[in-house]
């Protein structure tokens, strides 16, 4: 007995062997003429035939193989090596796509909006209900309020009422969103492993100093992701204009694509690596998904 491995083929005129149906699974018999189960309709097929759509799907539309794992450096905060961890290659070598990362990023500013604007009709304007003038015997239009759009003071005809500007995205698209970002910055050598952000007593020119030695600076901005953030860190690191501080949850696709290099602690980025291979499943919600 041989398979028919589950297909999704769409039409295309140039090869005459494909159907417009979509073929499902079948168990096809070891015989020279068998029926082939289509959506919607029935034909009948050679055993050449589905060799041929076997080839064809092996050709036209290839698994992607897992990709290795990653070696990469873990530094201190001013950028010397200290020891070496292996990251994931199905999180951290995924082939760019733009259109995902500004999916995502669509997404989160959309989320982002308070859609809060408000403006008052002609019945919630203060005012008199007074009529303005008699009806007739004037020669002008007539009108019944001052509180009209068309008066100064009067009411807003078509306004914004608030609006809602909230809207899902599937998780598993997030997922490969931020698994795109992250491998462009280790393919452009601006992502980096710390081993822990020290607290540096709170002083902002400790953090400076520690920073200008890793090349960081007006010209380089740096994103800094812990698994926690000290009040310390948050408090020396407040004033530094080329710098941000972020725990792991509210790590954010416009902070990373914002700033120009990013380091992730040690202990991050195994749980960060955990999350975004299991497309953002049976792990601690992440990555804004609070929204």
């Amino acid at each position: 007995m041989s398979f028919l491995p589950l297909l999704r083929l769409r039409f295309q005129p140039s090869r005459p062997i494909l159907s417009s149906a979509r073929i499902l699974y079948k168990k096809i018999p070891n015989s020279t003429t068998t029926s082939l189960a289509v959506q919607g309709n029935a034909q009948s097929r050679t055993e050449e035939q589905y060799k041929a759509l076997e080839k064809w799907s092996k050709t036209y539309a290839p698994v992607r193989p897992l990709q290795p794992d990653r070696e990469a450096w873990v530094t201190d905060l001013r950028g010397n090596n200290i020891g070496i961890t292996m990251l994931p290659g199905s999180v951290f070598s995924e082939p760019p796509r733009l259109y995902v990362v500004q999916q995502v990023l669509k997404w989160q500013l959309a989320n982002r909006r308070k859609g809060n604007a408000w403006t008052k009709t002609k019945a919630e304007v203060r005012g008199t209900n007074r009529k303005p003038f008699p009806q007739k015997g004037r020669g002008a239009a007539r009108h019944g309020s001052l509180r009209n759009p068309q008066f100064r003071g009067g009411g807003v005809a078509h306004g914004p009422r608030g609006t809602n500007w909230h809207y899902t995205l599937s998780r598993k698209v997030r997922a490969l969103g931020y698994r795109i970002v992250l491998s462009v910055k280790m393919a452009q050598g601006n992502l980096s492993i710390i081993d822990k952000i020290p607290d540096c007593e709170g002083k902002t020119g400790m953090f400076h100093f520690h920073l200008t030695q890793r090349g960081c600076g007006p010209k380089r901005s740096i994103l800094l992701v812990g698994k926690t953030v000290t009040s310390l860190a948050e408090r020396g690191l407040f004033t530094l204009p080329y710098c941000k501080l972020l725990a792991l949850e509210d790590l954010n696709m416009h902070d990373i694509l914002k700033y120009k290099e990013i380091a992730i602690e040690r202990d991050a980025i195994e749980l960060l690596a955990n999350y975004l291979s299991n497309d953002g499943k049976r792990i601690r919600t992440f990555l804004n998904d609070k929204t």
